[in-house]
């Protein structure tokens, strides 16, 4: 999910940079495709949420999409 101060149009896809937090898997930063999927408001009025679906991702990063949600995700 991206939060972003303008809503973001749905089933467009991206080419998307994400800066990590720190050096995972040898790498620094993640380059991606991702299909925008759906918006909303977030709970702070200001901002929309916006959900992707990653495409074609490669194993390498996949290990460290994981490790991400693993330490910084949200879960129910």
């Amino acid at each position: 999910m991206l939060i972003s101060e303008d809503p973001i149009d749905t089933y467009t896809i991206f080419q998307l940079k994400m800066d990590l937090p720190q050096r995972m898997e040898n790498k620094e930063q993640l380059h991606f495709d991702a299909k925008s999927l759906w918006h909303k408001k977030d709970v702070n009025p200001n901002f929309y949420n916006t959900g992707f679906q990653f495409l074609k991702v490669s194993r390498d990063h996949f290990v460290v999409i994981e490790q991400l949600l693993d330490d910084f995700g949200f879960r129910d």
